[in-house]
């Protein structure tokens, strides 16, 4: 859950390219992504666009970096024009395709960047990081330990923490009871709220955690 200095890496770079898998960020850190060559990114997470959805997005030299050779039967020039020949591949991006994209897959990320879009990803960074902050303190009052040790202004929305103690997976059912659905580890559990989680998140948490003792 940490939030990157993107600008700052470009800086330091010299001249490399710069590549971000943005899953864990794109959709609630409002962050320049504008300085990367490439952006890798899932639509499974905050997008809440659903598994089989994402997409890459490359700067001009990364494509050229990335030359002609890696492309499949839909990268080309008219690839429904089976002429036994050999067809240039595309100038952009659209290249990489390996083959044709899953329609009702498209929809649902499409939809997904609209409502993002709609609703500002501004509006949800700011919303996801006041739970953040609250859930952080909560789990401090009971005695739980952040796993990482991140400043709440570097903090993406993610918030793995554990209860010395107690097995990752002795918390999640905790929470679970209580209707609270998390990533268990064996050691820790990690919570993700998104900007609909409702603001009573936090006292059933807090009941969820003293009911551990």
């Amino acid at each position: 859950g940490y939030r990157v200095d993107l600008p700052a890496l470009r800086e330091v770079l010299d001249g490399r390219l710069l590549l971000v898998d943005a899953v864990q960020g794109f959709g609630v850190a409002d962050l320049d992504w504008s300085v990367a060559d490439a952006v890798v990114v899932g639509g499974q997470k905050w997008l809440r666009a659903g598994w089989g959805t994402g997409f890459l997005s490359l700067s001009d030299r990364a494509l050229e970096r990335l030359g002609e050779d890696l492309t499949g039967w839909t990268g080309v020039e008219a690839p429904t024009r089976y002429d036994a020949r050999l067809h240039d591949a595309l100038p952009s991006a659209a290249r990489l395709a390996m083959t044709n994209p899953d329609l009702v897959a498209a929809a649902r990320l499409a939809m997904a960047l609209r409502l993002v879009e709609a609703f500002t990803v501004s509006a949800v960074d700011s919303a996801v990081s006041e739970t953040v902050g609250r859930l952080r303190e909560t789990v401090a009052r009971r005695g739980g330990q952040m796993l990482v040790a991140v400043e709440p202004e570097r903090s993406a929305g993610i918030l793995p923490f554990t209860m010395p103690g107690f097995a990752g997976g002795q918390v999640g059912a905790a929470l679970a009871r209580r209707g609270i659905i998390c990533s268990i580890r064996p050691d820790h559990v990690r919570l993700s709220p998104h900007v609909s989680t409702p603001d009573e998140i936090v006292e059933i948490v807090d009941e969820a955690l003293v009911s551990l003792r």
